[in-house]
């Protein structure tokens, strides 16, 4: 079952840049040399960019 979508608090923001950061350099010792976003009609980043939408 997926957890409801929440903002993160201050305190684990750099838990969560951490935690970023790792999955980067392990993806990078895989062999991985890019990531590849799927946005289907820009959905996924309007959801993130526009503050009417984005209410976390």
């Amino acid at each position: 079952m997926a957890s409801t979508p929440r903002a993160l608090r201050t305190g684990e923001v750099v838990r969560a840049v951490s935690d970023f950061a790792a999955a980067a350099a392990n993806a990078d010792k895989a062999g991985f040399h890019g990531v590849e976003l799927h946005a289907a009609r820009r959905y996924l980043f309007e959801r993130f960019r526009n503050s009417e939408v984005n209410d976390r």
